[in-house]
């Protein structure tokens, strides 16, 4: 799995975890600053929805470090 980039608003590092609730697993990637925006409750998150654990980590991971000046 691909490491994560810092936060895209403050800099800062991001964490990530599957949370289990009682509609299903889902994992998310927050900014460790609590008075960041990117911070929990407005983490990125992606529900499994049936996915393996491991494809729905790949895609949010690939969703937070991509940045706009990468050009895609």
């Amino acid at each position: 799995m691909a490491e994560l980039k810092r936060c895209p608003f403050c800099g800062w590092k991001a964490e990530k975890r599957v949370i289990e609730t009682v509609l299903g697993n889902k994992t998310v990637i927050r900014c460790t600053r609590p008075t960041c925006y990117l911070s929990y409750p407005n983490a990125f998150t992606i529900w499994h929805n049936g996915d393996t654990a491991e494809n729905a980590e790949w895609w949010l991971t690939a969703a937070w470090n991509r940045r706009a000046e990468d050009g895609k």
